[in-house]
C-alpha cells in the first residue's frame, strides 16, 4: 500500500528524474488476478470493447457508450502499451462522436439506441472529463508511439475544453461539466469528479498552454472548500468567488449535497495529485477527518450525505469499484482491509458492470503500473504484468 515514505520518496524521485534516470516508482505484483492491471484490462478487452472499438455499459437499458467510457479505455490502452486497440477505439470516436475527425468539436458524450430502435447520438453535448483524459491520453500516445496526428488531436480537444467548457472567476478559469446546461445567474454547477488535478499540469505542459494551470488553481480551491462539507459532492453550485452557493439543511436530507457515484473518483484523483506534488492530503488540505475515520470500519459506504457545518453521514454499502478509490485516499497500512475486499470479491458479481471495471483498473493501475510525475507527465512501468497480453 502506499505510505507516507513512499509519497516522499515517489516525489524525490520525479524531481530529479532527469539526473537519476534509474529512479522508479516502487511498482507491487500482487498474485491475486482482482489486484491485477493485465486481469482487468482483458476483461475490459474481451466483455466491453466491441470490434469495432466501441466501449460498450452492459448493464444500460440502451447499450449506451459514452465518451467517457472511450476515453478511459484509451488511457488504459496506453498504460498497457495496446496501440491497435488505442486506434480502434479512436477511430469508432470519431466515426460515431465526432462530426469533425480532427477534433475540431468535443465528441457527443452519449450513443446508443434510440427510442426507434435506431442507433445514434443521444445527447450532442460533451462531457468535460472524457475530453480531458482522451486529450491527455492523445497527446501522451502521440509522444510514445511516435503518432504525430494523435497529438495533433490532443491538442486540437484541449483547446476545446478551454475554449467552450471554462469560464472566468475572480481566481482564473474554472472547469465546467460541460458546453451546455452548467451557467447560473449568478455562478456555475460543477462536478468535481472532473478536476482530475495532475492531468491539468501535464496538459499545460504538453500544450504549452499556461491557461491550464489556472484550471488547477480554482480545482484546488474548490476542493478545499470542500472540507466544510465534510466530502466530495456529485454536483454543486458555486458562485463567481468560487465560493460553495448550495443550500443545505441539516433537517431536511433531500436538501443534503450527495457525495455517491461520480465523487466517488475524485478520491482517487486526491491521491494522485499528492504524489505528484510531493505533499500530504494534509498539507494540501484535502483530508476528510469523518471520512478518513468510517473507512476504519466495513463494509465501506456507497454514499455521503453533506451539509455545512456538520458531520457527514454515511450510507450504504459501497460496491467493489469503490474500495480502490478509499484505498489510495487514506494512503496508509489502515487501507489493507479494503484491498483485501477487492481480492476477495466474487468476480461475477462486478464481471459485467462497466464503471466498477474501469475504477478497478484505475486503481489497481495506479498501484502497478502508471504514475504522473511532477511536471504531470506520464510514468508507465514497462513490465509484463502491466502490458496487453495479446
Amino acid at each position: 500500500m502506499t505510505t507516507p515514505l513512499r509519497n516522499t520518496a515517489f516525489a524525490m524521485c520525479v524531481a530529479l528524474v532527469a539526473t537519476l534516470l534509474g529512479c522508479s516508482p516502487q511498482w507491487q505484483q500482487p498474485e491475486a488476478p482482482s489486484l491485477q492491471y493485465q486481469h482487468h484490462w482483458q476483461r475490459l478487452k474481451n466483455q466491453f470493447i466491441s470490434p469495432q472499438g466501441r466501449v460498450i455499459d452492459l448493464g444500460s437499458e440502451r447499450g449506451i457508450t459514452t465518451s467517457e467510457g472511450q476515453a478511459y479505455a484509451m488511457f488504459m490502452a496506453l498504460v498497457a502499451n495496446d496501440p491497435a486497440t488505442f486506434a480502434k477505439l479512436l477511430r469508432w470516436t470519431q466515426e460515431q462522436l465526432l462530426a469533425d475527425h480532427t477534433f475540431g468539436q468535443s465528441p457527443a458524450w452519449l450513443w446508443g439506441r434510440n427510442d426507434q430502435g435506431q442507433w445514434q447520438v443521444l445527447d450532442n453535448n460533451a462531457a468535460a472529463d472524457a475530453d480531458i483524459w482522451m486529450a491527455y491520453a492523445l497527446l501522451t500516445a502521440g509522444k510514445r508511439w511516435q503518432q504525430p496526428q494523435y497529438s495533433d488531436y490532443g491538442r486540437a480537444l484541449a483547446n476545446q475544453v478551454l475554449k467552450h467548457q471554462t469560464r472566468k472567476t475572480s481566481e482564473g478559469l474554472v472547469l465546467l461539466p460541460g458546453p451546455q446546461g452548467f451557467v447560473r445567474e449568478h455562478g456555475f454547477t460543477i462536478n468535481p469528479s472532473y478536476f482530475s488535478l495532475p492531468l491539468f499540469i501535464g496538459l499545460a505542459q504538453l500544450t504549452q498552454d499556461k491557461r491550464w494551470l489556472q484550471v488547477h488553481h480554482t480545482s484546488l480551491i474548490l476542493l478545499q472548500r470542500m472540507q466544510r462539507l465534510g466530502g466530495i459532492p456529485d454536483w454543486v453550485d458555486v458562485n463567481t468567488r468560487l465560493q460553495i452557493t448550495s443550500q443545505q439543511t441539516q433537517a431536511d436530507a433531500a436538501n443534503k449535497l450527495h457525495g455517491s457515484y461520480d465523487a466517488i473518483r475524485s478520491y482517487l484523483w486526491l491521491r494522485m495529485e499528492a504524489d505528484r506534488s510531493g505533499q500530504s492530503l494534509r498539507q494540501l488540505s484535502l483530508r476528510f477527518n469523518a471520512l478518513n475515520n468510517r473507512l476504519q470500519q466495513l463494509p465501506a459506504p456507497q454514499q455521503l450525505l453533506l451539509s455545512k457545518g456538520a458531520e457527514p453521514t454515511f450510507e450504504g454499502q459501497a460496491p467493489v469499484g469503490f474500495y480502490p478509490a478509499y484505498a489510495h485516499y487514506l494512503g496508509t497500512s489502515a487501507s489493507q482491509s479494503l484491498w483485501q475486499q477487492v481480492a476477495g470479491w466474487p468476480e461475477a458479481q462486478y464481471a459485467d458492470r462497466y464503471y466498477d471495471t474501469m475504477l478497478l483498473l484505475f486503481g489497481v493501475g495506479y498501484n502497478q503500473c502508471y504514475r504522473f510525475t511532477q511536471q504531470g507527465a506520464l510514468q508507465i512501468n514497462a513490465a509484463s504484468n502491466c502490458q496487453a497480453s495479446n
